[in-house]
């Protein structure tokens, strides 16, 4: 048959005879990857061939409690905790834009001020979490920290709370879930899986939570039940998932904790002998048959002691060895880099960042580098603005409007609809360079290939508020008829310029020419 000029019957098959020597001809050796293949080499290197779940199941318990160890004893991997709370919710935390509109489809700048302000009076401490000890601020903070170190955190959304407006949180550690309560499937097809229970898609409908924590050694609540069971609706349980199906968290130090562990053996070990070395201390050795008469400690071992300017005295048959060791050598300082190196990249973050070590740095370098690690942060903004921010804004408006008398007055439920397109905005960062950085900016302005709000939101500002702290800020200053502002740079910026221009014009006629 022939199709549009081409051929298209099928080529008769091969017989098996010559499949086989085609097969025959190269050997399975030579046919597999490289990575799959099997020789003396690889014999530890197994490979992961369960689910995730079970590879969880059988390592969650050790990965968080050395995550956690780690976090309180390592430095480097507390640095990492910082940087990450740095960095993903900064100093004001990820801030909420109202984007409500007016029936002409303009921004309703009154109904957004008013959200906003409800939004950060309900994130003061009065209000925000049931124990009313912690800011929505500091509840970021704990939820990163705790997704991080122990790749998990609960968030229990507590409905009809006594408070302003009838909603707080509860923070939970994802430790209230046990990992190893599991139930099969019920006459509707729901089952639990390490404690969180799943319809027959699924889809987690509730989790079933210790009443007590499993670490606690003081026994404090009164309530006699085992377990509590929160609906999904009500509770969010935060992790980064990795695979498909996966049903709890991993801590994001997993990768890092086995160099950890040996940095930290290795630079303590380096200590001490550094400590020897500064003691320079000595063994005195005497034939046996003599035996070394000097004071013993309470288990029997004979002692001396040490101080500046000291002379020991000898006794016949008896000789002094000094013990010198070397350490530390001049490997040190390579091998801790490397070991450093590992952990960056095992942690997602730059050298320069998690070391702190700037002596091999450029300005070319470190911008490289840290180009790169703001994308990896911008990604974590989105991550906790989708998985935390978002839900508990859109829990907080309604129970507010239902509450508090102002927001019943001012917003009405079809308002709830346009409060779907908020903006969540995480930090911004400034460059090593920021005069040449703003002039690239602006020209991008200049240009159309970049907006004021994209412009601001580089520094993680909102638009709308800093065009009306702008505005008034120039009302201070014409009722102050202060000389200072934006327009009076740009005015002795002009003359500058026009001064140099008139001198460059000047050494033309006269011949001059200024290089350099």
């Amino acid at each position: 048959m022939n199709l549009y000029g081409f051929d298209t019957k099928p080529e008769a098959p091969l017989e098996v005879s010559q499949r086989r020597e085609v097969s025959d001809a190269i050997p399975m050796s030579h046919r597999a990857f490289e990575g799959g293949k099997d020789s003396r080499l690889l014999k530890d290197f197994p490979g992961m061939y369960g689910s995730i779940n079970a590879e969880i199941y059988e390592s969650h318990r050790a990965l968080v409690g050395r995550s956690r160890q780690m976090a309180a004893d390592n430095p480097f991997i507390k640095r990492f905790l910082a940087l990450c709370k740095v960095n993903i919710v900064g100093d004001h935390g990820i801030r909420v834009q109202s984007r409500l509109r007016a029936p002409d489809n303009t921004f309703d700048k009154e109904k957004n001020k008013l959200v906003e302000k409800h939004w950060r009076r309900w994130s003061g401490m009065k209000n925000c979490t049931v124990s009313c000890n912690l800011t929505f601020l500091d509840v970021q903070r704990l939820v990163v920290e705790s997704v991080k170190r122990d790749g998990e955190v609960l968030v229990h959304l507590v409905r009809g709370f006594d408070n302003e407006y009838g909603f707080a949180l509860e923070v939970l550690d994802a430790d209230y879930l046990d990992l190893q309560y599991d139930r099969p499937p019920d006459m509707d097809g729901n089952y639990i899986r390490s404690s969180v229970e799943f319809n027959q898609w699924n889809a987690p409908v509730a989790y079933h939570l210790l009443t007590q924590h499993p670490g606690e050694n003081v026994y404090m609540s009164t309530d006699r039940r085992y377990r509590r069971r929160i609906p999904a609706n009500d509770m969010l349980h935060i992790f980064d998932t990795i695979r498909a199906g996966q049903v709890r968290g991993i801590p994001a130090t997993h990768a890092a904790l086995i160099a950890s562990k040996h940095l930290h053996e290795y630079i303590r070990s380096t200590l001490v002998a550094a400590r020897v070395i500064a003691s320079k201390f000595a063994v005195i050795t005497t034939p046996a048959s003599d035996g070394y008469k000097g004071t013993t400690s309470v288990d029997g071992n004979v002692k001396d002691q040490a101080e500046a300017g000291m002379i020991w005295r000898l006794n016949q048959g008896q000789s002094m060895e000094v013990f010198d060791p070397k350490q530390p050598s001049g490997e040190f300082d390579p091998f801790t880099r490397v070991l450093i190196q590992e952990l960056a990249v095992a942690l997602n973050v730059s050298y320069a960042s998690l070391s702190e070590d700037l002596s091999r740095a450029n300005f070319g370098s470190q911008r490289t580098s840290l180009t790169g690690e703001r994308d990896i942060w911008k990604l974590d903004h989105r991550f906790f603005s989708s998985h935390l921010i978002c839900p508990v804004f859109q829990a907080m408006i309604p129970m507010g409007m239902m509450f508090n008398a102002e927001m019943q007055s001012s917003l009405n439920f079809i308002d709830l609809d346009g409060l779907r397109d908020v903006v969540y905005q995480g930090r911004g960062w400034t460059w090593i360079d920021p005069a040449k950085d703003a002039q690239a900016n602006m020209r991008q302005v200049q240009l159309g290939s970049l907006t004021y709000e994209q412009l601001f939101a580089l520094e993680g500002k909102d638009l709308q508020e800093q065009f009306d702290q702008i505005e008034f800020e120039k009302k201070i200053i014409e009722e102050k008829e202060l000389k200072i502002g934006p327009d009076v740079i740009l005015e002795k910026d002009d003359l500058a310029n026009q001064a140099n221009e008139e001198e460059d014009t000047t050494n033309a006629k006269n011949g001059l020419r200024i290089t350099g």
